[in-house]
């Protein structure tokens, strides 16, 4: 046994002993985005084909599309009843657990004693219609912007937030905050961040701002609060 971890990690605990539980939470979305952050630098499978959803962000990876998509199995328990999928996030922080309903259509193969990997396949895979932002230039020029690539906001005191396209090269963010003596260090940080992820997209054209809302309400049929709260309706996009 390493001694010298253990008592690492028992001091580690200590020192976090009177933090927040929205301080804890957010260093557990931390830790975990840096790991996924890893995972997908380092292997080119990631890359090529990766699945994920806004109710777990890693879900499965393709590395050969006459396989199907490889599953996660230890980090989500993906179900098909009556051809519906539902799908329970296991490294989810909040308690209780949730089962989700997703649109997504697939079935599932088990691996048998041929397989190269221990992980359920995920074949025929039809993705949901997920709420895309979609961008056009001066140009004409199209590009999209996905869900999942702003969906990992971590600044301190932010509690929620959600995104609405204004026009063909303008969105903004609706922030919920914990004080409101917190929002001009909480739009920095979210201004500072979003640049960057449109930097990497190539959207510089397209402008972004950050609207301060006293509460994210759920959707009132669903239950779940929406990342993405409308789209442009446009023929030219």
């Amino acid at each position: 046994m390493n001694y010298f971890k253990m008592i690492w990690n028992l001091w580690q605990l200590k020192r976090n002993e009177k933090k927040s539980v929205g301080e804890i939470s957010a260093l557990q979305v931390e830790k975990l985005k840096r790991l996924l952050h890893y995972a997908y630098e380092h292997s080119p499978h990631y890359r090529n084909s990766f699945y994920g959803a806004s109710e777990s962000l890693s879900m499965g990876v393709e590395r050969n599309p006459q396989e199907g998509m490889l599953l996660f199995d230890e980090m989500n328990i993906v179900e098909v009843q009556d051809g519906v999928m539902y799908l329970t996030c296991l490294y989810n922080f909040v308690q209780p657990l949730i089962r989700y309903r997703l649109s997504d259509q697939l079935t599932l193969q088990k691996p048998d004693d041929s397989s190269r990997y221990p992980f359920t396949h995920a074949v025929g895979l039809l993705g949901r219609n997920e709420d895309i932002l979609w961008f056009q230039d001066e140009s004409g020029k199209k590009e999209f912007l996905h869900p999942l690539a702003v969906e990992g906001f971590c600044i301190k005191g932010l509690c929620d937030y959600q995104f609405r396209q204004i026009s063909p090269d303008t969105f903004e963010m609706l922030a919920e905050v914990a004080k409101e003596s917190l929002q001009e260090t909480v739009q920095r940080e979210i201004l500072r961040q979003m640049r960057e992820i449109l930097r990497e997209k190539g959207l510089e054209y397209v402008q972004f701002f950050v609207r301060f809302v006293p509460q994210i309400l759920p959707d009132s049929q669903t239950g779940k609060k929406r990342l993405i709260l409308a789209r442009v309706v446009s023929s030219n996009l």
